[in-house]
């Protein structure tokens, strides 16, 4: 089949079971991957990404919006929400989820945010130098990113207290882990 009723932008869609859930420019849709048919659709956040994990889908919208969707073809349930500061700048980046922990970048404030994945409450926050345009990555005990001030930031994924940092230039600033 071909149809136009999910027309990724910047982030990708996620599959669960026989159902792909994405942004159809900025509607969230669900949709049959073996028919095409669309379950439901939903403005939620605006246009945004989309992240899987633990039965629920994370939304985070280009202007701050964030939402926790119960990932289900039968129809949209949110189940909360909350936005983080807009700025000039859309956020392009996708939710990560690791350690049941949610990590939101922002390219409108500079920020890197760790919130509890259960219950969306604050844990901690990093403000860097410039924009963050690339979703941290979590591997091995350690939270990575890089941002517009040229560095690459190796934080404590619980904490958000820095491990290191480090400039292409050849500038090393804390313990190498």
């Amino acid at each position: 089949y071909f149809n136009r009723e999910m027309k990724n932008h910047y982030s990708s869609s996620v599959l669960v079971g026989e159902h792909v859930y994405g942004f159809n420019s900025t509607v969230l849709t669900a949709m049959n991957l073996k028919s095409g048919e669309v379950a439901w659709r939903d403005r939620t956040v605006g246009k945004g990404s989309v992240t899987y994990a633990d039965g629920h889908l994370y939304v985070y919208g280009e202007k701050g919006g964030v939402a926790l969707v119960e990932a289900t073809p039968s129809a949209y349930k949110e189940k909360s929400r909350f936005s983080i500061p807009s700025g000039e700048f859309n956020t392009w980046t996708p939710p990560v989820i690791a350690n049941g922990l949610l990590y939101l970048a922002s390219t409108s404030d500079d920020t890197l945010r760790a919130y509890d994945a259960a219950t969306g409450k604050p844990v901690w926050h990093f403000i860097a130098g410039g924009p963050i345009r690339f979703a941290p990555q979590v591997d091995a005990g350690r939270l990575f990113f890089a941002s517009d001030d040229g560095y690459v930031r190796c934080l404590d994924p619980a904490t958000g207290k820095p491990l290191w940092t480090h400039s292409p230039l050849g500038t090393t600033t804390g313990r190498r882990a």
